[in-house]
């Protein structure tokens, strides 16, 4: 197997990396997942099927689940919708693609305008430009990847810092849009709700118990 090394001078971020990754990258379909995630034997093979079933997809993620600690320790599971409506549906609240299970066809990434810096939030932003381009999306049913995961990652997800950069994707929806002011308004003041007033125990309670399941 062939890897290309792609050394950068300094730290620019997730999604100048993922930008430099996708431009140089050879192939027309691409994958992603992180480095200590663990794909599933199949996972390929499944995803790949969906694009010689219906060759106007753009993108085919999968259902994850969470481990911490060793990978036999499984803690969670995200259970995404599957269609395409359902997808666009749920991405005008939170993301319904898992960003560590995707394979993208490369054309439409770059026709969406590629990864592009976006502290936290390049996934979803990435997902609203694909939306906004006429992408058509689908997920899997199957468990395709183990996500190394943990308390201490959720509880991350709070504070003002990652508050502003939800709204900021929010922001773009409503103003390309993708989502109605008063729906915006709506996605701000429960997104405050959980990412600022609540303590990192409670928070993580919630995306535990009820934003693990679509």
């Amino acid at each position: 197997m062939e890897v290309t090394y792609l050394p950068q001078e300094k730290n620019g971020g997730l999604g100048e990396a993922m930008r430099i990754a996708v431009e140089a990258a050879k192939y027309p379909y691409l994958a992603r997942m992180d480095s200590d995630d663990i794909c599933l034997p199949d996972r390929f093979e499944k995803q790949m099927k969906c694009f010689e079933e219906d060759p106007e997809l753009s993108i085919v993620g999968g259902m994850i689940t969470e481990f911490d600690g060793e990978p036999e320790n499984i803690i969670a599971e995200r259970i995404l919708p599957l269609d395409d409506a359902g997808i666009k549906k749920m991405m005008r609240g939170r993301c319904a693609v898992n960003h560590v299970t995707v394979i993208f066809k490369k054309e439409d990434l770059l026709r969406s305008g590629n990864y592009q810096p976006f502290w936290k939030q390049e996934d979803h932003y990435l997902w609203a430009r694909m939306v906004e381009h006429g992408c058509k999306f689908r997920n899997i049913p199957d468990i395709v990847v183990n996500v190394r995961s943990g308390k201490d990652q959720l509880a991350r997800r709070g504070g003002w810092r990652f508050y502003k950069s939800v709204v900021r994707v929010f922001w773009y929806m409503y103003k390309h849009k993708l989502i109605s002011f008063g729906y915006f308004l709506y996605i701000c003041a429960v997104r405050g709700i959980v990412q600022l007033l609540m303590p990192n125990w409670l928070r993580t309670w919630v995306y535990m118990k009820f934003l693990r399941k679509s």
